[in-house]
């Protein structure tokens, strides 16, 4: 059970497989793509960037609010103690929330294609990756909804390659 939740199951997940259909979720998404994250730091002996696993957690977290205040009814007492609290425009509230996950979201897409970019690197000492790779990986996580089909084989093939020894 520990380790159905440490999710390393979804970096070996086959395009195949029915499991692939969780990651289009919005949450398994972000999960998927803070393990690749992880995952690259490790495998590149690279130092944990703070800002992306904070973006990952914000992420999360503010997903989780638009999704529970889209469902909460707005005369509920917990909505109205906040806008006591709070003396704002609520439609400003969640559009600074949302221009905030946008800009999260481009990040954390930035540096997972830094990282994938990175372990092709590692597995080809002659790849230099073109503008137009980065544009298209970048692009890829960034609409994860298709890039994953064909994200996901080359995570696969990185999980695979785990049990060789990084080349310093």
């Amino acid at each position: 059970m520990k380790k159905l939740f440490q999710f390393n199951w979804v970096l070996k997940v086959r395009t195949s497989d029915p499991l692939i259909f969780l990651v289009l979720f919005q949450p398994f998404y972000l999960i998927w793509m803070y393990k690749i994250g992880r995952f690259g730091e490790k495998r590149l002996s690279l130092k944990s960037n703070k800002l992306f696993v904070i973006s990952i957690w914000f992420l999360f977290v503010s997903l989780l609010y638009i999704v529970l205040y889209s469902q909460s009814n707005s005369n509920s007492v917990f909505v109205l103690k906040v806008k006591h609290l709070i003396d704002l425009n609520e439609d400003l509230i969640i559009g600074i929330i949302i221009g905030s996950m946008i800009i999260a979201w481009t990040y954390c897409s930035y540096y997972s294609m830094k990282i994938t970019l990175k372990l092709d690197e590692l597995k080809d000492r002659d790849y230099y990756p073109t503008f137009s790779d980065k544009a298209y990986r970048f692009f890829q996580f960034l609409y994860w909804m298709f890039g994953i089909w064909f994200l996901q084989p080359r995570v696969n093939e990185y999980f695979n390659d785990e049990r060789k020894p990084p080349i310093s």
